[in-house]
């Protein structure tokens, strides 16, 4: 019996000295995995990237206006103005990706406050793309600059004025445009032969002659365009000496952009993690969303719900190697899903 209790007491010291090297061994990687998460936050606040966004006076332009701006430049872990750069750097591209002017505008304090004058000589009627940045992103993605499409008409351009109305046709799959087109002392351009085309702002992908009845009034159906470019009605006479352009503003659910956002920038396998998330319909709008997080067996590890503005935010504590999908309830009930990446 006196050996029985040696042999038990022996094992029972054996397993509970496992039992602390096992515990103290979890928390020594707990303690790791903490530094660790440390030192890269550290590390981000210190040399984090920068945000930019800019606000101008109006969405389109005409040769010879002005644009005025006011750009925002952001310290991206912490959301607050950045005064790391001093100088923003904005180019203004043509349609065909060639640089036609540069500028560089002083920025105190993360504001920057300026102006462009869209001269005739350099800047002709058409689409360009104007891409700002700060020398410091140019250490990261050129992803994360900002990008402004802008529009500029020619002097004969929007010498008319449109009263515009775009909704569903009975197909519910096309559209119906109603326009009334008046001179700009707003006498209707009555019994006029006007062609119609529909832009993506790139190219024409439809075009057709329609007449104005005595009042002014058109109305004709088009298809949607697709998802790329800024679509709009381009309107002209049939001598062509007068030009307008009717945006055409499409908000389909099925192109909502959900972007999901970890705090910090990335996310660690076995510790929880804030993630924010913004929905964005096709016409620039926050939308109203909601939806689950699952994992690669379809169960649900979390789930959310925009609060304000298409955004919102919600807690993961991911896994390492495995895979997550956003399923996200639309506007009008529609049901998508989004690849949401999760762990290391």
């Amino acid at each position: 019996m006196k050996t029985f209790f040696k042999i038990f007491k022996s094992l029972l010291f054996g397993v509970t000295l496992i039992c602390c090297q096992l515990s103290y061994g979890q928390s020594d990687i707990q303690r790791s995995l903490l530094k660790l998460t440390s030192s890269a936050d550290s590390l981000i606040n210190k040399n984090g990237a920068e945000k930019l966004y800019i606000q101008f006076d109006k969405p389109y332009y005409a040769t010879g206006d002005t644009v005025w701006l006011k750009a925002y430049l952001f310290n991206a872990p912490s959301q607050m103005l950045s005064a790391r750069s001093g100088l923003l750097h904005v180019d203004i591209a043509n349609d065909s990706n060639k640089i036609v002017k540069q500028y560089v505008l002083p920025v105190f304090n993360g504001l920057c406050w300026g102006n462009i004058c869209l001269d005739d000589k350099i800047f002709k009627p058409g689409d360009y793309t104007l891409m700002a940045y700060t020398n410091w992103m140019r250490n990261f993605s050129a992803d994360g600059f900002f990008y402004k499409r802008l529009r500029i008409a020619g002097i004969n351009e929007n010498g008319s004025l449109v009263n515009s109305k775009i909704t569903k046709s009975a197909d519910g799959i096309s559209l119906k445009a109603q326009l009334q087109l008046t001179a700009m002392d707003k006498r209707p351009l009555a019994d006029s032969i006007i062609q119609a085309e529909l832009s993506d702002g790139k190219k024409i992908s439809a075009r057709q002659n329609v007449q104005t009845d005595k009042d002014g009034m058109l109305a004709f159906d088009f298809s949607p365009p697709g998802r790329t470019g800024k679509p709009g009605i381009v309107l002209q006479n049939r001598n062509k000496t007068k030009k307008v352009i009717v945006p055409v503003m499409l908000n389909r659910p099925e192109n909502t952009d959900v972007q999901f956002m970890p705090e910090g920038g990335t996310l660690v396998a076995g510790l929880p993690a804030r993630i924010g998330f913004k929905a964005i319909g096709e016409d620039g709008k926050g939308a109203a969303v909601s939806g689950n997080i699952v994992d690669h067996k379809d169960n649900i590890v979390a789930s959310f719900k925009t609060l304000h503005n298409g955004m919102g935010s919600f807690y993961l504590q991911p896994q390492t190697g495995e895979n997550y999908r956003a399923k996200v309830l639309l506007p009008g009930g529609l049901i998508r899903e989004y690849p949401f990446r999760g762990g290391i």
